[in-house]
């Protein structure tokens, strides 16, 4: 079996801050790798413009089919859970014969 190994992690900048709290850590490797990484400028690591941390999934209209589905599905008397199927063929019956 093949030996897993641990992803990498690609850091393009780090913040002064962060680099020298890091720098604190004992270890030759780790300050060399550290010293090496360019320092990053406040504006390139504002996440709060980053729309896939910000952004609410906005819900699409619903169509007319789906409008009239919804209706037809409510005005009738549904009583069990195995009436909804023949329900709902009636209802995309109607559909097809209002359109």
């Amino acid at each position: 079996m093949p030996k897993k190994t641990s992803p990498q992690l690609i850091v393009t900048c780090m913040s002064r801050k962060l680099k020298d709290a890091m720098l604190s850590f004992d270890g030759e490797n780790v300050k060399e790798n550290i010293s090496s990484i360019p320092d990053c400028l406040e504006r390139d690591i504002n996440f709060k413009k980053l729309k896939r941390f910000n952004s609410k999934k906005l819900k699409r209209e619903a169509s007319p089919y789906n409008t009239f589905i919804g209706k037809c599905m409510k005005d009738k008397d549904i009583k069990s859970f195995g009436d909804a199927p023949q329900v709902m063929k009636s209802c995309a019956a109607e559909w097809r014969k209002q359109k």
